[in-house]
């Protein structure tokens, strides 16, 4: 079911940007492509996780620490 998937995505990049204290225009041009490439895997694996539920049913932050 990809009902929130897109929504996932989004919630989990801005998650990941707090997370690495990266919401500021400054600190956006600071990372790297290896920081991007983290960043965007955590946000496509919250993204598959939703799909494997019925309904807009996002993971915690916590069923995603792992990564």
């Amino acid at each position: 079911d990809t009902i929130g998937a897109g929504d996932t995505v989004n919630a989990a990049l801005l998650h990941g940007l707090s997370q690495r204290d990266a919401l500021s225009p400054h600190a956006l041009e600071d990372m790297t492509p290896t920081d991007w490439e983290d960043l965007l895997r955590f946000a496509a694996h919250a993204a598959a996780v939703t799909c494997t539920r019925a309904g807009a049913e996002p993971p915690y932050a916590t069923e995603l620490d792992e990564l």
